[in-house]
């Protein structure tokens, strides 16, 4: 199924990976190969021109949301009391949407630079005097989306607030799969013995569905263990 998802100006149809795919990701990570392009050629994905890295790094946890779900676990503890915590956090929403709309400041991809202001606006930009220069300047910044990839968990016991920087592409396909590849081949082994399921069975289920799958396995075996 392809489910539209819009950045950048462009609207994209996105696929949830498959456990073969999701293996190879695993296999990229093995291998230090911390590459967005990398993986999107494993996902078959062609990627517009133009978008930015960001954008991209967001694409990449569209395609773990729809795979995997949007949210990832972490373990921290509170810098305030000592407390460990498994706290859970909501990988998405990282675009944060313009403070304005203005009809004639357009809406660009790009990073806003000195040299590059005049893209943004038709009118001539060196005839405005500083003072119209800068406020106009403010105001194109306004009108952009922005991107933000710190998340926060709070402490179970004092409630102070922790922040979790997520823009690290070796994070982020770290976490294309909620297994690494030693538990991805106990599952394989798992779910050829006892489910009788084939290898290439296996290969073209999505990582949601093996989990279902897996969990009524395993239930399936403690019933009859009774």
């Amino acid at each position: 199924m392809k489910i539209p998802f819009e950045i950048g100006g462009c609207t994209l149809y996105l696929e949830q990976y498959n456990t073969f795919q999701e293996k190879e990701i695993l296999l990229l990570d093995s291998f230090e190969v911390h590459s967005v392009d990398a993986v999107f050629d494993i996902l078959n994905f062609n990627c517009p021109e133009g978008l930015t890295q960001d954008e991209k790094k967001i694409i990449l946890y569209k395609f773990r949301e729809i795979s995997l779900g949007d949210e990832v676990n972490v373990k921290f503890i509170c810098e305030e009391c000592g407390q460990g915590n498994d706290g859970i956090l909501e990988a998405g929403n990282f675009i944060i949407e313009p403070e304005r709309n203005d009809l004639d400041i357009k809406k660009i991809n790009q990073i806003i630079q000195e040299d590059n202001l005049q893209d943004y606006v038709d009118i001539n930009l060196d005839e405005l005097p500083i003072i119209e220069y800068e406020k106009l300047k403010k105001r194109i910044q306004q009108n952009q989306s922005k991107i933000n990839f710190i998340k926060s968990a709070f402490c179970l016991k004092c409630k102070k607030e922790r922040k979790f920087d997520l823009s690290s592409l070796k994070y982020i396909i770290e976490i294309m799969s909620d297994d690494t590849l030693m538990t991805l081949y106990k599952v394989y082994n798992q779910m050829i013995f006892f489910g009788h399921y084939s290898k290439l069975d296996i290969d073209s289920m999505y990582p949601f569905e093996r989990s279902v799958l897996i969990g009524l396995l395993n239930k399936t075996k403690d019933d009859l263990a009774k």
